[in-house]
């Protein structure tokens, strides 16, 4: 892939006393996406302060519920999603994109689907 992703990585911004752990960081491209579990849920407007200080920076910030992650389509779907909607997206993230696309359709070609309607 042409964007790279860090994994929680420490980031911090002079302005701020504290650093921040997005589940994955894409610098360049000033993308943080956030899969949001239980704990998450328990702490909403910390984490909506947290956004706004990544906004404040030019950052955009992506937030999946975890149970989308199970299966591993609809995560990849939802992050596609999320970054569709971002305005001003870089080439390396129209590519990311792209490739999360053609990903999505490979896996559901291999999928067996079963019509289990009774009549």
């Amino acid at each position: 892939m042409k964007a790279k992703v860090e994994r929680n990585p420490p980031i911090a911004f002079k302005d701020c006393k504290t650093a921040f752990f997005p589940d994955l960081f894409f610098r360049e491209e000033k993308i943080c996406v956030e899969i949001d579990g239980e704990y998450h849920r328990r702490r909403l407007q910390k984490d909506m302060l947290r956004d706004e200080v990544f906004a404040k920076h030019g950052f955009v910030t992506i937030r999946i519920n975890n149970c989308d992650t199970y299966i591993n389509v609809s995560f990849w779907e939802r992050l596609v999603e999320g970054m569709g909607k971002i305005n001003n997206r870089t080439a390396s993230v129209n590519a990311f994109i792209d490739e999360l696309r053609k990903m999505i359709d490979d896996e559901i070609k291999h999928w067996i689907i079963i019509d289990d309607e009774c009549e």
